[in-house]
């Protein structure tokens, strides 16, 4: 028998690149040699499950920084975790993190760093292909195993220098955020209309 398909892939990171979007968003965009941070606040981020209960110390970040594939250099490493916890004292980012009020403990489950494989087409494209991609935390709420509602939240660590960066960069990465509240859907149906997306930027 003929082997099955290799079906072509793709990441929510590409999704909505519309020419006349990127262009203006490129300014506000991570230099080159910002990535290994971003990479690196994403890691200490997901040291985090909430906020009230977070006590990792200096040690703890770093042993999380050196299971990288590149870990970074020690002087580059104090510095990100410095900057990571400044970032947990602005009260945007505190907001994000802390467990809802009024929710019993064991009706909320957070994910983080979760990755995700499914069958889905690109947008604006028919044929089937493989999505893959990483949601940085999604909080689900209700029972485990039949959760009632969700949200994703993806951390964004770039310079926004002002109020028309900031709604240049919602606007670039809306699609991208579409994707991922339909990747959940996919390992969720039932959530479907109850799943919320947020951008943080937690440099801001």
């Amino acid at each position: 028998p003929a082997p099955p398909p290799v079906l072509p892939r793709w990441t929510a990171s590409h999704a909505g690149k519309d020419p006349a979007v990127r262009l203006r968003v490129l300014a506000a965009e991570p230099r080159e040699d910002a990535r290994p941070r971003g990479i690196a606040i994403h890691k200490l981020f997901e040291q985090v499950e909430w906020i009230e209960d977070f006590r990792a110390t200096d040690a703890e970040l770093f042993a999380a920084l050196r299971d990288l594939d590149d870990p970074p250099a020690e002087s580059d490493a104090r510095e990100w975790i410095a900057d990571f916890r400044a970032m947990l004292q602005k009260p945007h980012v505190r907001e994000a993190l802390t467990r809802p009020a009024g929710i019993p403990r064991e009706h909320l489950t957070v994910w983080r760093e979760r990755r995700f494989a499914i069958v889905l087409p690109e947008p604006g494209r028919s044929e089937p292909a493989i999505l893959r991609g990483s949601f940085d935390r999604v909080v689900l709420v209700g029972p485990r195993a039949a959760p009632e509602s969700a949200t994703i939240l993806d951390f964004k660590t770039g310079e926004i220098p002002n109020a028309e960066a900031e709604r240049l960069k919602r606007e670039a990465y809306g699609e991208q955020m579409e994707v991922y509240r339909v990747a959940l859907a996919n390992v969720h149906p039932k959530l479907k209309e109850q799943i919320g997306v947020r951008l943080l930027f937690v440099n801001t």
